[in-house]
């Protein structure tokens, strides 16, 4: 996990969810000893000799030292955990459907000419750092996370719903009362006032984003709320949406009075789209349209 009292980590409105330790998994290479073959109808000449011992670990894995380091993504295959695992050795690619380094062309949702950016910077302390960016895309990057501190504007995905975090509004002062009538006053006479109306406070809200523009909007009254398909259990129940779990994720209001989403372990995942360029110390998985990614920086 990203350390949060680095400099150049400054999303503490954000917790990385890694993904499956079988999604990083890229398999181990075989070790073919001398008279093993793997060629099928070519028999060894004798039988294989007995492996060495293991050897004392007395040094390092050997890592490039002058030359920048290199990430690799994985493009998931639908509805499963694996998928094609793609090197990145060059400073920046871009993902989209019809142009770019890495090419979605079946998926409608993504940007045609530049969705996202995935690029290696060098920083100025030394050493470089991998960052994943939204280019101006329509429908956004969205990036998986187990905890989110909402703020005002914030775009979380469950499932196939989307919801806007809207922040509400405060009481305003009343202004001072207003003479209905200019006129004379006379001593002991009572003029008649006209008491402005009070702006009432709006609470925060949930607004859902439909393709046609803003749908539900659910008041944040409580201080807890539990979203998920169980309305036994969850207050919030997107409607029709096959990939929320019953009891999905947890939206509550800390001891500071922030709004705060956390994962409850569902299958699918919480995700918040990207405002800003997100730094990647190890891995996460990004969501382009209905492609999901994973960028695993090699170390």
């Amino acid at each position: 996990m990203p350390d949060p009292r680095d400099p150049f980590f400054q999303h503490s409105w954000l917790d990385f969810e890694p993904p499956e330790e079988d999604r990083a998994n890229l398999g181990a290479l075989q070790t073919i000893l001398p008279g093993q073959f793997k060629h099928a109808g070519v028999a060894p000449a004798g039988p294989a000799p007995t492996p060495p011992p293991h050897a004392v670990e007395d040094a390092t894995p050997f890592r490039p030292r002058q030359r920048p380091p290199m990430a690799l993504l994985c493009v998931l295959h639908d509805g499963d955990t694996g998928g094609e695992w793609i090197p990145l050795r060059m400073d920046r690619h871009v993902i989209a459907r019809n142009e770019g380094d890495i090419r979605i062309p079946h998926d409608a949702q993504i940007s045609g000419r530049q969705h996202a950016e995935i690029v290696r910077a060098r920083l100025e302390t030394g050493g470089y750092r991998w960052f994943i960016a939204d280019l101006g895309s329509t429908n956004g990057t969205f990036v998986r996370a187990s905890k989110i501190n909402l703020a005002v504007g914030s775009e979380v995905l469950f499932g196939q719903t989307r919801y806007r975090f809207d922040a509400g509004q405060p009481a305003a002062p009343a202004p001072p009362p207003v003479l209905e009538n200019f006129m004379t006053v006379r001593p002991g006479s009572s003029p008649l006032l006209r008491l402005p109306s009070v702006v009432e406070s709006a609470p925060p809200s949930l607004v859902e984003i439909t393709a046609t523009g803003d749908g539900e909007r659910i008041a944040l009254i409580r201080d807890e709320y539990w979203l998920g398909c169980d309305p036994t259990h969850c207050a919030i129940v997107p409607r029709d949406d096959p990939f929320v779990s019953p009891r999905h994720a947890r939206i509550f209001k800390d001891e500071n009075g922030r709004w705060r989403v956390e994962n409850n372990r569902s299958r699918n995942g919480v995700w918040l789209r990207l405002t800003q360029r997100l730094p990647v110390e190890k891995m996460c998985q990004f969501l382009l349209g209905e492609q999901r990614f994973i960028l695993k920086v090699i170390a």
